[in-house]
Protein backbone atom coordinates (compact mmCIF):
# COMPACT_ATOMS: atom_id res chain seq x y z
CA UNK A 1 0.00 0.00 0.00
CA UNK A 2 1.50 3.14 -0.70
CA UNK A 3 1.06 6.25 1.43
CA UNK A 4 -0.19 8.35 -1.18
CA UNK A 5 -3.05 5.94 -2.16
CA UNK A 6 -4.40 5.45 1.80
CA UNK A 7 -6.89 7.81 2.91
CA UNK A 8 -4.73 7.73 6.33
CA UNK A 9 -1.93 9.88 4.63
CA UNK A 10 -2.92 13.17 5.76
CA UNK A 11 -1.97 11.86 9.24
CA UNK A 12 2.11 12.01 8.16
CA UNK A 13 2.13 15.29 6.66
CA UNK A 14 2.31 17.23 9.41
CA UNK A 15 4.49 20.18 8.94
CA UNK A 16 7.05 20.79 11.73
CA UNK A 17 7.19 17.41 12.71
CA UNK A 18 10.39 15.32 13.26
CA UNK A 19 10.60 11.31 13.48
CA UNK A 20 11.77 10.90 17.03
CA UNK A 21 11.70 8.16 19.22
CA UNK A 22 8.99 9.28 21.23
CA UNK A 23 6.89 10.18 18.21
CA UNK A 24 7.06 6.50 17.16
CA UNK A 25 6.34 5.48 20.73
CA UNK A 26 3.28 7.83 20.40
CA UNK A 27 2.35 6.42 17.06
CA UNK A 28 2.18 3.01 18.34
CA UNK A 29 0.07 3.59 21.08
CA UNK A 30 -2.31 5.38 18.67
CA UNK A 31 -2.34 2.66 16.12
CA UNK A 32 -2.82 -0.38 19.24
CA UNK A 33 -5.70 2.21 21.01
CA UNK A 34 -7.32 2.20 16.77
CA UNK A 35 -7.62 -1.78 16.54
CA UNK A 36 -8.79 -1.77 20.37
CA UNK A 37 -11.62 0.11 19.19
CA UNK A 38 -11.74 -2.84 16.17
CA UNK A 39 -12.58 -5.65 18.61
CA UNK A 40 -15.57 -7.89 19.61
CA UNK A 41 -14.08 -7.45 23.07
CA UNK A 42 -16.98 -5.22 24.06
CA UNK A 43 -14.56 -3.82 27.56
CA UNK A 44 -11.17 -2.88 25.58
CA UNK A 45 -13.07 -1.32 22.44
CA UNK A 46 -15.06 0.62 24.83
CA UNK A 47 -12.29 1.74 26.69
CA UNK A 48 -10.58 3.13 23.61
CA UNK A 49 -13.51 4.37 22.02
CA UNK A 50 -14.25 6.61 25.53
CA UNK A 51 -10.40 7.19 25.48
CA UNK A 52 -10.99 9.38 22.53
CA UNK A 53 -11.50 13.11 22.69
CA UNK A 54 -9.76 13.13 26.36
CA UNK A 55 -7.42 15.26 27.16
CA UNK A 56 -4.97 12.24 27.23
CA UNK A 57 -5.67 11.82 23.50
CA UNK A 58 -5.49 14.82 22.91
CA UNK A 59 -1.77 14.81 24.59
CA UNK A 60 -0.83 11.57 22.75
CA UNK A 61 -1.98 12.50 19.17
CA UNK A 62 0.58 15.86 19.97
CA UNK A 63 3.07 13.93 20.94
CA UNK A 64 2.64 11.31 18.01
CA UNK A 65 2.54 14.34 15.62
CA UNK A 66 -1.34 13.72 14.34
CA UNK A 67 -4.10 15.91 13.99
CA UNK A 68 -6.58 14.63 16.84
CA UNK A 69 -9.53 15.57 14.58
CA UNK A 70 -8.49 13.53 11.70
CA UNK A 71 -7.21 10.66 14.39
CA UNK A 72 -10.93 11.10 16.63
CA UNK A 73 -12.76 10.62 12.32
CA UNK A 74 -10.77 7.31 12.06
CA UNK A 75 -11.28 5.91 15.57
CA UNK A 76 -15.50 7.21 14.45
CA UNK A 77 -14.79 5.04 11.35
CA UNK A 78 -13.30 1.69 12.41
CA UNK A 79 -15.60 1.59 16.01
CA UNK A 80 -18.69 2.34 13.74
CA UNK A 81 -18.07 -0.16 11.32
CA UNK A 82 -20.95 -2.87 12.34
CA UNK A 83 -18.43 -5.77 10.17
CA UNK A 84 -15.73 -6.51 12.90
CA UNK A 85 -13.93 -7.92 10.56
CA UNK A 86 -13.33 -4.90 8.21
CA UNK A 87 -13.53 -2.13 11.04
CA UNK A 88 -10.31 -4.79 12.00
CA UNK A 89 -8.93 -4.40 8.66
CA UNK A 90 -8.90 -0.73 8.53
CA UNK A 91 -6.94 -0.67 12.10
CA UNK A 92 -4.72 -2.96 10.67
CA UNK A 93 -4.10 -0.83 7.72
CA UNK A 94 -3.02 2.43 9.55
CA UNK A 95 -0.66 0.14 11.90
CA UNK A 96 0.63 -1.02 8.48
CA UNK A 97 0.90 3.08 7.60
CA UNK A 98 3.04 3.19 11.18
CA UNK A 99 4.91 0.96 10.23
CA UNK A 100 5.89 1.88 6.63
CA UNK A 101 6.04 5.62 7.70
CA UNK A 102 8.75 4.60 10.35
CA UNK A 103 10.92 2.74 8.20
CA UNK A 104 11.11 4.88 5.15
CA UNK A 105 12.18 7.46 7.66
CA UNK A 106 14.44 5.78 9.97
CA UNK A 107 17.28 8.17 8.49
CA UNK A 108 15.90 11.25 9.95
CA UNK A 109 15.06 9.68 13.33
CA UNK A 110 16.30 11.18 16.30
CA UNK A 111 18.07 13.94 14.32
CA UNK A 112 17.17 17.72 14.72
Amino acid sequence: MQKEDSIYAPLFDQPGTSLTSERILWLHVLAQALIDASLTNREVRDDAVNWVGTEDFEEVCSFAGVDPIFMHSLFDLVSGDRNKKRAFKKAMQFRFLVRAFIENNMGFADKP
